[in-house]
């Protein structure tokens, strides 16, 4: 079992349907997050008294992405480059974003990055 802090923010596209997926960093055991087949369980608060479950999924594929931002936006991973706006959107909205800006402006102010490698935790078939 995998078990995943997220943001107050993205439980309302979680309930809806919309989030089918959550990107990590690489863990630093090198290691993957979760099992193909394994259960996931999504937390806000994690590891606080506040801890709070609100979804369990199953992971149904893992892989490593790539996110980059500003000079030349884009979203790949393994077989797939997309980099029209609307796939990016359309991504960024199957993530628990409005959109792919809304998307660069979390990631800004969250980690500050230009550019992101990490693994792709799916509980949903990918949305492009």
């Amino acid at each position: 079992m995998a078990a995943f802090g997220c943001k107050v923010r993205f439980v309302p596209p979680y309930i809806a349907g919309r989030k089918g997926g959550t990107i990590r960093a690489h863990r630093k055991d090198g290691r993957d997050h979760a099992q193909l087949g394994g259960e996931i369980h999504l937390y806000t608060g994690l590891r606080t008294p506040r801890a709070y479950l609100f979804g369990r999924e199953t992971c149904v594929d893992y892989l490593p992405i790539r996110l980059a931002f500003k000079r030349r936006p884009l979203v790949a991973w393994p077989k797939r480059t997309i980099i029209a706006r609307a796939d990016l959107d359309r991504f960024a909205v199957f993530d628990g974003f409005e959109n792919f800006d809304d998307m660069e402006a979390f990631w800004q102010a969250t980690h500050r990055v230009e550019e992101f490698n990490g693994g792709w935790i799916l509980w949903k078939d990918k949305p492009l």
